[in-house]
């Protein structure tokens, strides 16, 4: 029961010490947390861009990230969420699209899987 009064006694310690604050109160070190945390959020997000996939043909083909070479495909989610795939002698150039670049055309011709 001896150590009950002396915690009691450090939390009041505690509170005296944090002159007025509220225990909730954010300091500057919470604050540069969080700020952190969101300008790293916001650096993930803006990096994100479609890819656009010309084909040997001459159409193109729209990939809402980087599309992976797999056993000699291009696998990509296209921009409804659907996986495709192209085979990699088909496509001349991957490339990432400029910022506000919208897709003009919607005649694409690849194999879905």
């Amino acid at each position: 029961m001896g150590n009950d009064g002396q915690y009691a006694k450090a939390l009041e310690a505690d509170s005296t010490s944090s002159q007025g604050r509220h225990c909730c109160s954010s300091d500057v070190s919470t604050t540069k947390v969080c700020f952190a945390v969101l300008l790293g959020a916001l650096a993930v997000i803006g990096c994100r861009s479609n890819y656009q996939l010309t084909l040997n043909n001459g159409n193109r083909i729209t990939a809402s990230a980087k599309p992976r070479l797999v056993e000699g495909y291009y696998v990509f989610k296209d921009l409804d969420g659907h996986t495709n795939r192209v085979s990699e002698g088909r496509v001349r150039t991957v490339e990432p699209q400029p910022r506000g670049y919208t897709e003009k055309s919607g005649s694409t011709s690849y194999d879905k899987r």
